[in-house]
């Protein structure tokens, strides 16, 4: 499934096919995160998710449209 499609689905995002999405590097996406400017939440010790509401800004998607 490609990162669009997850996210339409209603999953979370992670960081780094949320950046190639974008066209951006992940290393932008982590500097974000940190500065406070995309929302992340931690699960377990490494690994970080962008909850799916931001996900769907960041990526233009309207609420509620389904793939």
């Amino acid at each position: 499934m490609s990162i669009r499609k997850d996210v339409e689905a209603g999953l979370p995002a992670k960081a780094r096919p949320l950046a190639k999405a974008m066209g951006v590097s992940p290393s932008l996406i982590y500097d974000m995160i940190s500065r406070g400017e995309i929302e992340a939440k931690r699960i377990g010790q490494r690994r970080l998710v962008i909850p799916n509401g931001v996900a769907r800004k960041l990526l233009d998607i309207e609420e509620g449209v389904a793939a």
